[in-house]
C-alpha cells in the first residue's frame, strides 16, 4: 500500500513537472515587434486612436517600446457601460500579452470589442507602426 502511494506520489510529481515546463514554454503567440515604414522597431508615447463604439467614442492610448506594447489604457466612459465593463480590462491586458488588438471580440459585446480593435489599431498607425 505504501509503495503504490509512493509510485503514484512520484508519477503525479513528474506529470506535474512535465506540465509547467510546457506551461512556461508557450508564448501565447505572442507578436513580434511593431515596424516603421523602414523596418525597425517603433517607440512611442502616449499614441491614440478613436472608434465608434455601440453606445459611444471609444479611445485607446498606448505606449510603445522597442516595437512591443507596454500599456494601454481604453476610454470607454461615452460606450454602453454594460459592455465596455467587460471588454476593458480583458483588452487592456491581452493587447500587451498579445502585442496585438487581433483577438477574438467579448461574447455579447461584439460591437465594443470591435470598436475597441479598431481604436487600438488606428493607435498603433498614429505611433508610426505599419499594420500587417
Amino acid at each position: 500500500m505504501i509503495k503504490k502511494n509512493h509510485v503514484l506520489t512520484m508519477l503525479l510529481l513528474a506529470a506535474s513537472v512535465l506540465f509547467s515546463a510546457c506551461v512556461l514554454e508557450y508564448d501565447f503567440d505572442r507578436r513580434g515587434p511593431w515596424t516603421n515604414s523602414l523596418g525597425r522597431p517603433v517607440t512611442a508615447t502616449n499614441a491614440s486612436g478613436t472608434a465608434r463604439g455601440f453606445g459611444g467614442d471609444v479611445t485607446v492610448t498606448l505606449n510603445l517600446v522597442n516595437g512591443f506594447i507596454e500599456n494601454v489604457r481604453i476610454d470607454a466612459r461615452r460606450e454602453t457601460a454594460s459592455y465596455a465593463v467587460r471588454v476593458v480590462p480583458l483588452t487592456e491586458r491581452n493587447a500587451v500579452l498579445l502585442n496585438s488588438f487581433d483577438f477574438l471580440p467579448v461574447t455579447g459585446a461584439t460591437r465594443t470589442s470591435d470598436a475597441v480593435r479598431q481604436a487600438g489599431e488606428s493607435a498603433l498607425v498614429s505611433a508610426g507602426a505599419l499594420l500587417d
